[in-house]
């Protein structure tokens, strides 16, 4: 119990400055190893990982930029395939659905095909304007909302035959944008 008051004593006196000035100089000195072992370390291998790690990082884009130049050069091929498929040609607007529906069926089977052959095609469908607008998408349903048939025929008067769209052109919810 005597040497804890004399602990304190010294602590609280004109001793504790020395002491705490010890204190610091030793964390100092015992530091100075560990400043010059990362100085070192980061000088001789810092550069070099930062380097590889750019390096690493600009072949990762690479890769990731050829990858999506073959997908949209697929897709640029398919599309221009599906061109000059004979399934929809112009006597699909004098058709009767309804009554053809062999012919509905392979349009959709088709469409179907379309959708799943590329992994950045989400929706393919096909609008056909005539005295009774039709829509498969990729199903057959004949249209007879205003809304939807001038969203579809905005479309047709800008004259391009194929679209990129961000529009969801979904019948169900046709104001609506994603």
């Amino acid at each position: 119990m005597n040497g804890w008051k004399t602990l304190m004593a010294r602590l609280s006196g004109r001793s504790s400055s020395f002491y705490r000035k010890s204190f610091i100089m030793f964390l100092f000195v015992a530091g100075i190893p560990g400043i010059i072992t990362g100085v070192l370390v980061y000088s001789m291998a810092g550069g070099k990982l930062e380097k590889e790690l750019l390096k690493l990082h600009n072949n990762q884009i690479e890769q990731r930029s050829q990858n999506l130049n073959k997908q949209l050069s697929n897709l640029e091929m398919m599309l221009a395939h599906w061109a000059f498929d004979t399934s929809f040609d112009y006597s699909l607007s004098d058709r009767d659905f309804v009554r053809d529906f062999e012919k509905t069926r392979d349009i959709t089977n088709t469409l179907l095909v379309m959708q799943g052959s590329n992994t950045m095609i989400r929706n393919v469908s096909l609008y056909l304007h005539g005295s009774q607008p039709v829509l498969f998408y990729p199903e057959y349903s004949a249209l007879n909302d205003a809304s939807v048939i001038s969203l579809y025929d905005r479309l047709l008067d800008e004259g391009k035959t194929t679209y990129w769209t961000q529009l969801t052109l979904d019948p169900d919810q046709p104001g609506n944008g994603n």
